[in-house]
């Protein structure tokens, strides 16, 4: 009993259609004259597209960016105008509704000068700069003996940041937290006395919006 394809049901009948990552903009062209929304985020658009996305970009309604920025990379590279771009950045609003409440014993974390990254270990984005910052903090522990930094996040490149910090002499400055319940999430912030990713991959991380909010 395998279920017939209905195409009333299907994508292609949608009243509206948000495409979530320009490789998928080959597929607009060939779909019905709804409404289409793109939404681009950062180093995916930094660039010159290829013929099939910019073809799939003239069928697009309007782009949804994260951040002034990527809108004016894409601009500059693919000859669109500003005025085809909605700046997004937010949070749910219901975010930290259901947080888990902690103070720093009850997550387990030491007293003094809590340095906060959250972000995805993943050994594809080594961009997001927690090496920097690994490297950093044996400087930094010269004039602020009690800072300590507290990743958030785990990823294929968790093991490589922990030999770096063995290798940088800050082995025991180094918390690698893994990754944590959405929940628990907004304690770490509230935690932190600073929080930092010096990011050069994207447009707007949403967890720079999650820190302001703490």
């Amino acid at each position: 009993n395998n279920p017939t394809w209905d195409e009333e049901d299907s994508g292609w009948k949608a009243d509206q259609v948000f495409v979530g990552h320009v490789n998928f903009l080959p597929l607009i062209c060939l779909m019905n004259r709804a409404p289409k929304y793109l939404i681009v985020w950062g180093e995916e658009v930094w660039k010159r597209l290829s013929c099939l996305q910019r073809l799939g970009i003239s069928r697009i309604d309007k782009i949804l960016s994260i951040s002034a920025y990527t809108a004016e990379q894409m601009a500059k590279y693919n000859n669109l105008q500003k005025g085809y771009f909605t700046i997004f950045p937010t949070l749910d609003p219901f975010y930290g509704s259901d947080t888990i409440a902690r103070d720093r014993s009850g997550l387990g974390l030491p007293k003094g000068r809590m340095i906060l990254s959250v972000a995805r270990l993943d050994g594809a984005e080594r961009k997001k700069g927690i090496d920097n910052v690994i490297e950093a903090l044996s400087a930094t522990v010269k004039d602020v003996p009690d800072a300590f930094y507290v990743i958030v996040g785990d990823g294929t490149d968790r093991q490589r940041l922990e030999t770096l910090a063995k290798q940088a002499g800050v082995a025991d400055k180094v918390i690698f937290v893994g990754q944590v319940p959405n929940e628990l999430t907004p304690s770490y912030y509230q935690s932190c006395d600073i929080f930092v990713l010096p990011s050069i991959q994207e447009g707007f991380g949403i967890v720079f919006l999650e820190a302001m909010c703490h």
